[in-house]
């Protein structure tokens, strides 16, 4: 019976040689003039802080400048204003106690 080549590693059609040898465990691939690839310009761990950083940083200096025009709007309230509530009442600011957040509001006459 003829020895087969079942087992043994082939060239792929139309190359000519033997398919390479793998490495033995504890020595180096074989050099052939190939250097690695160079590392990123940014750096792996640098590159993904900026990624998740800036659009925290963006939403912060959203918030921030919206809870000010928010407190500068409700400071500059007096009593007589028309205001519509969160919950979409209408109403006319009857008393501004300037110690607590409470206003008094008049949303029907009388």
């Amino acid at each position: 019976m003829a020895s087969s080549n079942w087992f043994q590693p082939n060239a792929a059609p139309g190359r000519a040689g033997n398919a390479p040898a793998t490495p033995v465990e504890g020595q180096s691939p074989p050099s052939g003039g190939q250097e690695a690839p160079p590392s990123s310009p940014f750096g792996g761990g640098a590159f993904q802080f900026l990624i998740l950083a800036l659009p925290l940083l963006l939403i912060f200096v959203m918030t921030r400048s919206q809870s000010k025009k928010q407190k500068q709007l409700e400071s500059s309230l007096k009593a007589g204003d028309r205001v519509v509530t969160q919950s979409g009442l209408l109403g006319r600011i009857v008393d501004i106690s300037p110690n607590s957040p409470r206003v008094k509001l008049e949303i029907a006459p009388g």
